[in-house]
């Protein structure tokens, strides 16, 4: 099992489930499987090692994002086109100390 796998920590949120991804672990790479795709609401990176830009099609099954935080890493370049396509569920997007 890798790392990404063995900090996600699922808890319950009414109505749908909330899958919060731990922070500060060292995560020096994006996963290629997020695992809980459409039914992850808040995705919580920061504080890692993640270094470079963000996967082109990183957000493209996240259809119930509300809250991005992939603040304090390493991270340039573009913001992926997928992240556009969750501006109607999206709250908030935290970057900064990147």
């Amino acid at each position: 099992m890798s790392l990404f796998h063995r900090i996600v920590h699922r808890t319950q949120r009414v109505p749908s489930p909330l899958f919060h991804v731990a922070a500060g672990n060292q995560l020096e790479q994006f996963p290629e499987n997020f695992g809980p795709g459409d039914s992850l609401i808040e995705l919580h990176l920061e504080r890692n090692e993640l270094r470079g830009s963000l996967p082109s099609d990183m957000f493209s099954e996240m259809l119930q994002l509300e809250l991005v935080d992939l603040s304090n890493n390493d991270l340039f370049g573009a913001l992926p086109d997928s992240l556009g396509l969750l501006s109607s569920t999206l709250d908030s997007v935290n970057l900064t100390g990147n």
